[in-house]
């Protein structure tokens, strides 16, 4: 196998956008339009803590009954999902408390990194979609910093797709 040429490297600095929308006809090909019409965090969450993607599989362990080693496959994908929102005194400023006050919402959460976050999404644009219910909101104890509440996310792996393209 031949050596890669040497390339650019993403630059993580103000390259991620996240959006939440509540549903998407297409998870795989999600438009433009429905992501635009969505709400855009990646300003409203802090960057420690944030979690939301694959975190591994869980291991297959079914050697045949002559076999001398321990012949393992991969199984099923562990999802991971957490992020931590910054609270704001103005109630229209604190949309992310007053979007996911309980738990069970719905909806997806798409990625894209690479791209300034300012720029809207566009046809084209790769993106990581995660189906995904929300947990209790979680009240973070004071740590002398800026109010926040951790979300989970209970990630639903038929409803992800990390390698999607905006249509």
């Amino acid at each position: 196998m031949a050596t890669p040429p040497p390339g650019t490297k993403l630059l993580s600095d103000g390259n991620w956008k996240v959006t939440y929308v509540p549903t998407l006809a297409n998870f795989h090909a999600p438009t433009a339009t429905a992501l635009n019409a969505g709400l855009d965090v990646q300003t409203i969450v802090a960057m420690n803590n944030f979690q939301l993607g694959p975190t591994g599989e869980n291991t297959i362990d079914d050697p045949a009954l002559a076999s001398r080693s321990n012949d393992q496959a991969p199984g099923k994908t562990t999802y991971e999902g957490a992020m931590e929102f910054f609270r704001y005194r103005e109630e229209l400023s604190d949309v992310a408390y007053e979007t996911f006050a309980t738990a069970g919402i719905g909806g997806f959460w798409i990625v894209r990194i690479g791209k300034a976050h300012e720029e809207p999404w566009a046809a084209g644009d790769d993106a990581r979609v995660h189906g995904a219910i929300t947990g209790q909101p979680r009240p973070l104890s004071p740590s002398g910093g800026f109010e926040k509440f951790m979300l989970g996310l209970y990630v639903q792996g038929e409803q992800t797709d990390l390698r999607a393209v905006v249509a």
